[in-house]
């Protein structure tokens, strides 16, 4: 039972969002909102994306930081709680695994073993491919970090990302 309650948590709590939105906002605002989301959680990418994406259909950094903040947190929870789970999807656990061996060997090649919080941080910061919240919460598993740490990460590098990368938006609006 607590196996179905912690797989449905996350996304009934997203899910909660998007009708609340709905619900409560004017359209346009759940349209953009509901856009920024979706590239949120269905993109290689994460806020480096999805923030500046934010500023630029309109919508403030507050809107911008409290949505991704809400979405990684869920959406890394999902990760965190269900990763046992998740290897047993069938293509998402082929991927998982491959991924597992790339990531390992790569610590055990430049002995990362000791791979610090803060390195951690500064790659969900970069503005790489696959430095999202997904993959934040599956090296931070293979690393042995807490939970704790991982959703500390999700948290500040939600906010901080979001300023960094939405900013120049705002700037350029300013311009013109």
């Amino acid at each position: 039972m607590q196996h179905i309650i912690f797989f449905l948590i996350p996304i009934a709590a997203i899910l909660s969002l998007i009708i609340g939105l709905y619900l409560t906002m004017n359209y346009t605002f759940f349209l953009n909102a509901l856009s920024m989301i979706s590239i949120e959680l269905f993109s290689p990418f994460s806020v480096e994306l999805s923030a500046p994406f934010g500023a630029a259909i309109g919508l403030g950094l507050l809107p911008i930081i409290s949505l991704l903040l809400f979405v990684n947190i869920f959406a890394s929870l999902f990760v965190l709680w269900n990763f046992d789970l998740l290897r047993h999807i069938p293509k998402i656990g082929r991927y998982l695994d491959k991924f597992d061996r790339k990531v390992l060997k790569l610590i055990e090649k430049h002995n990362l073993g000791h791979i610090s919080f803060f390195a951690l941080f500064l790659y969900f910061l970069s503005p790489f491919q696959a430095s999202g919240v997904f993959t934040i919460a599956i090296i931070g598993r293979l690393l042995n970090m807490s939970n704790k740490k991982i959703i500390v990460i999700v948290i500040l590098g939600t906010i901080i990302g979001s300023i960094i990368f939405s900013s120049p938006i705002y700037g350029i609006k300013l311009l013109f």
